[in-house]
């Protein structure tokens, strides 16, 4: 599921990338996902860009957790059934991040659903240009999708009374 080449320095790694379980009214921890970057002690101050866009849910950390990364919500930005997260940090706070959020589907929703994990760096590689004459940082990304299959739930039936029954 991930993409990779012999020029792309990352490894961006979920530890199980077959599809992942869960109940309609369930959550699903991000905590077996990490990024890896071979060259990150080059330049352990780089700033790395994590994109998480998951399907038919929603990302979000829960209300005792902090997380540490400058993180936002992207409008208007995909799908209607998507939702899009961003992170900014060093490689050390995007695996902090990770951590720390949690997947939870949409309410009801039961099917197929999907996170895509994508990750690029700041440029930790230099390529010189010959039309500038000089040495440019190349950004570099990879990315790898997580499947997810939502269980349908048996939802309890429920009674809807006036709080004051009508007198005929």
């Amino acid at each position: 599921y991930g993409r990779s080449s012999a020029a792309d320095p990352h490894n961006l790694v979920v530890v199980a990338v077959r599809t992942a379980y869960l109940d309609e009214d369930g959550m699903l921890s991000l905590a077996g996902a990490e990024v890896r970057d071979v060259d990150a002690h080059e330049a352990t101050s780089r700033l790395m860009v994590l994109t998480l866009r998951a399907t038919h849910g929603s990302l979000s950390a829960p209300g005792n957790v902090s997380v540490t990364a400058i993180m936002e919500t992207l409008e208007g930005i995909g799908e209607a059934d998507e939702h899009v997260v961003r992170i900014q940090g060093s490689r050390e706070t995007l695996n902090g991040a990770l951590a720390a959020l949690v997947f939870t589907p949409a309410q009801d929703y039961h099917g197929d659903a999907s996170i895509l994990y994508a990750v690029c760096d700041s440029g930790s590689v230099e390529i010189f240009s010959f039309d500038d004459a000089e040495f440019t940082a190349q950004q570099l990304c990879a990315d790898v999708t997580q499947p997810l299959a939502i269980a349908p739930v048996n939802d309890p039936p429920a009674w809807s009374v006036p709080a004051y029954p009508a007198v005929v």
